[in-house]
């Protein structure tokens, strides 16, 4: 699930899941709004409470595009480490999307993620399934996902390609309406198929 928040509502963008190479679990990408009547708190709480009865793995809030932030720094990093500390106070596990540029340009260079428990998906669209390049920021050390190229299409469906460490394959996908399998064989392995809507 992908949530923008404007100034006035939530609006979903598309339906995400994760399909690793015997699994597919779903997760929730969050865009935050900073200059918002909403505070964090409520953001979380708005993203859980439309999601109730989902079963989704991580709520990752997305550091990308700096154009979407105020200029204020520290506000940011606040706002962040309040989004992250009410996930944990709604029992849900939290992360960051992001990659070096955006969150130092968002952050700034000392902002660090609080919660020890928070985890890291790097974005960066280099086609390499590693974990090489990977520059600290936030406090994360490493990540534990990795998005390195796409969009790309398959069965008409937005996909990106991610890598994670011992997985066979691992791919997001915006909207998924047909059958996918991972290699070697397709009986031996799960597909999914998701609903058009949360």
């Amino acid at each position: 699930y992908f949530f923008f928040f404007n100034d006035t509502a939530t609006t979903e963008i598309y339906t995400r899941s994760i399909v690793g190479s015997v699994r597919c679990v779903q997760e929730t990408d969050i865009n935050p709004c900073v200059s918002c009547e909403k505070t964090p708190e409520e953001q979380i709480q708005e993203v859980v409470s439309h999601l109730q009865g989902a079963k989704f793995r991580r709520m990752w809030i997305v550091v990308q595009h700096a154009d979407r932030w105020p200029e204020d720094t520290d506000k940011n990093c606040k706002f962040v480490n309040r989004m992250i500390a009410e996930a944990g106070k709604q029992k849900k596990q939290s992360g960051i999307a992001s990659d070096i540029l955006p969150w130092e340009k968002v952050m700034g260079k000392n902002c660090n993620v609080q919660d020890k428990n928070a985890k890291c998906w790097w974005i960066m669209h280099d086609k390499k399934e590693n974990y090489l390049k990977f520059k600290p920021f936030g406090g994360f050390k490493t990540p534990i996902l990795k998005e390195y190229d796409g969009p790309t299409h398959i069965c008409s469906n937005e996909i990106d390609w991610d890598y994670q460490k011992d997985q066979h394959i691992v791919m997001h996908l915006h909207y998924l309406t047909c059958l996918l399998y991972t290699s070697p064989s397709p009986r031996d392995q799960r597909g999914s198929r998701m609903p058009s809507s949360a």
